[in-house]
């Protein structure tokens, strides 16, 4: 097993838009109806510069909207019972929102949503920018979990859906009573599932009919379907990667289970699959990127990529090179024949001599 640290990678930033400075510059009192407190935020891109006045409540009505999207939210100081009123306990509330929104900025997932530009003026300032806009093409009701990933084969008309329970109270619960309550009794409760849908359309109206369910201890953060494998697969909460052997032209059969291994300790945030290595490619939370020879279900090699949360992974099959975006907007890559071995290589050539016998 190679256990590379950056070895066959590289790395390079991507900025939505280039912010040199922000912070928070002057806290202003001012009297309305009653005495209110602003802070002055300071925002220098690579374009101009200007200024927008927010109350400590907007900041916190921004942070709960982005929780609700189950973005990562930098934390924002404690709410205080009473008004500030001493110059230490103004001058911590404006150093901790100062951090808040430094670190804002720099998560490109989070600068890229509508109510951050509306927060800081983006599309008012600079009209340039263009901030996508959300349009809803289909409802799907019923659902008792949160949609964390899905996938869409339009073709067949199939969803896979990746479901989670995000209330944090039910988590801690459920991690508890798995751990002891039902330990005795082989039950556990189940905070993730794997949901399949046929898409019915007419008049240009989307309807859904669940054709099957797998339900999960552990949340699911991110799901990939490989169709020349017939391999789902599923990154879980639990540091497992679960498999469903899943037939397009059987849907509708319930699929069997095709592997569920532990792969890492705190919890696997994406998988991604490559069918012609026989490999499934997993990042967790401990920082690290993974691949996993899906028939001995042993890692081939493992990669620390940067030091901060990994936050996404794509698998680019054309190029054969693997990306991972961090949680700080830097994207890495590598390309997956640095890792081959010799049987992989001999087993690549075969194939490039086949298809060339074909044509």
């Amino acid at each position: 097993m190679k256990n590379n640290k950056w070895k066959g990678w590289c790395s390079y930033r991507v900025y939505f838009l280039c912010y040199s400075q922000i912070g928070i510059g002057k806290c202003i009192e001012k009297v309305e109806s009653k005495e209110s407190m602003f802070y002055q935020i300071e925002v220098q891109s690579d374009i101009k510069s200007w200024a927008v006045e927010r109350q400590f409540a907007e900041f916190i009505d921004l942070a709960k909207h982005l929780k609700k999207l189950l973005l990562t939210v930098p934390k924002l100081p404690p709410k205080k019972l009473f008004k500030l009123k001493s110059i230490t306990e103004i001058a911590e509330r404006r150093d901790g929102l100062d951090r808040f929104l430094k670190e804002l900025v720099r998560q490109p997932e989070l600068l890229n949503q509508k109510s951050v530009s509306d927060f800081l003026m983006l599309t008012d300032t600079i009209r340039d920018i263009a901030i996508p806009q959300v349009i809803k093409v289909a409802e799907l009701p019923g659902l008792s979990l949160s949609i964390r990933d899905f996938l869409y084969m339009e073709s067949e008309g199939i969803l896979f859906l990746g479901l989670s329970d995000m209330d944090a109270i039910a988590r801690i619960d459920a991690y508890i009573s798995n751990l002891s309550l039902f330990k005795k009794a082989n039950r556990k409760i189940l905070l993730g599932s794997i949901a399949c849908y046929k898409i019915l359309s007419k008049e240009g109206k989307w309807s859904f009919k669940h054709l099957w369910s797998k339900s999960y201890s552990g949340r699911i953060n991110g799901i990939d379907y490989n169709p020349a494998s017939k391999l789902l697969l599923a990154a879980a909460s639990s540091g497992h990667v679960h498999g469903l052997d899943v037939d397009l032209k059987n849907i509708e059969e319930n699929p069997n289970e095709a592997l569920s291994i532990e792969v890492h300790k705190d919890g696997v945030t994406a998988v991604a699959v490559n069918e012609r290595l026989s490999q499934f490619y997993s990042i967790g939370s401990d920082k690290r990127v993974k691949a996993t020879e899906i028939f001995s279900q042993l890692t081939h090699w493992q990669s620390e990529v940067d030091n901060s949360q990994l936050a996404s992974m794509k698998y680019d099959e054309k190029s054969e090179r693997l990306f991972v975006l961090s949680s700080i907007g830097t994207v890495s890559y590598t390309h997956l024949r640095a890792h081959e071995t010799s049987l992989h290589l001999v087993c690549r050539l075969l194939l490039e001599k086949k298809k060339k016998k074909k044509k």
